[in-house]
């Protein structure tokens, strides 16, 4: 946060004054340079929550985001055909490798179900 703070990178709306706010109180963890030190609401009546859901906003705004099903798929049989010892091998073991690619992919991209019970 500080660095995206500091190259011009991130800007905080006026809508946000919890954040202004906490962002100056917020002091480094001795242990971890990477972390702030954990101050909670009561102690100075701005705690870091505001800082702590910032940064995990940041964290998934700027992670890498996925690759599409087809290219992953296309990456792993290149793997699985390097390392096969013959081609009939590698056409064996591509087809296996795809099978198992897309169970494996089907059963992540299930929905989550609650067990909730129906009103009667």
């Amino acid at each position: 946060m500080d660095q995206l703070l500091q190259a011009d990178m991130w800007q905080i709306a006026d809508a946000c004054p919890r954040l202004i706010q906490c962002i100056p109180t917020l002091i480094r963890d001795e242990d971890n340079e990477e972390d702030v030190l954990k101050v909670d609401y009561e102690e100075n009546e701005i705690g870091d929550d505001a800082a702590d859901s910032a940064r995990y906003g940041l964290q998934n705004m700027l992670s890498p985001a996925f690759k599409p099903k087809h290219i992953e798929l296309a990456e792993r049989l290149a793997e699985v055909a390097q390392r096969a010892p013959t081609p009939q091998d590698a056409v064996h073991n591509q087809s296996m490798a795809a099978r198992w690619f897309d169970s494996t992919y089907k059963s992540k991209s299930r929905p989550f179900r609650l067990n909730r019970r129906r009103p009667q």
